[in-house]
């Protein structure tokens, strides 16, 4: 639940594991951790979040708010652990119009991330990275967006 920030993630997920660690407390366990994960959802939202703006400008935080939320978000994600690490080796997010391909990693047992996220579709050369804790990451732009609409969903 709110340990990992699932409690705002509204949607079923599917969860393949393969896992193994060694120690005496959760600390060490997770420093252990090796094996590969996959996380998948065909429809999610999440609430109190909008990905849009933290995906198209620089933002310190995911600006939480109680009205936001990100709707028909699908995502998988195909990792694989090595000492407490996940290595985002493949995977995709959309939601809304938007296709994201994120790669990079994420330390567990510090909970921070550093991932690159490459929009796909038109104007595919904008980059994002998110760095830091993932509680409270930095949005900052990896390359300079190329047009300030590359995240904008299609008009219905």
């Amino acid at each position: 639940g709110g340990l990992l920030g699932f409690d705002m993630l509204d949607g079923a997920i599917d969860l393949n594991a393969a896992v193994k660690a060694n120690g005496q407390s959760i600390a060490q366990m997770v420093s252990t951790l090796q094996g590969s994960l996959k996380l998948s959802s065909p429809e999610a939202v999440v609430q109190k979040i909008d990905l849009l703006p933290a995906l198209s400008q620089p933002q310190k935080g995911w600006n939480l708010q109680e009205s936001a939320k990100t709707e028909n978000l699908s995502f998988e994600f195909d990792t694989t652990l090595a000492e407490g690490v996940a290595v985002l080796n493949s995977g995709r997010m959309s939601f809304n119009g938007v296709s994201v391909k994120p790669r990079g990693e994420i330390d567990i047992l510090r909970q921070a991330v550093l991932i690159q996220l490459a929009p796909s579709g038109k104007n595919t050369d904008a980059k994002m990275s998110m760095t830091g804790q993932w509680l409270e990451p930095e949005f900052s732009a990896a390359d300079i967006l190329k047009s300030k609409t590359a995240l904008t969903p299609p008009a219905n």
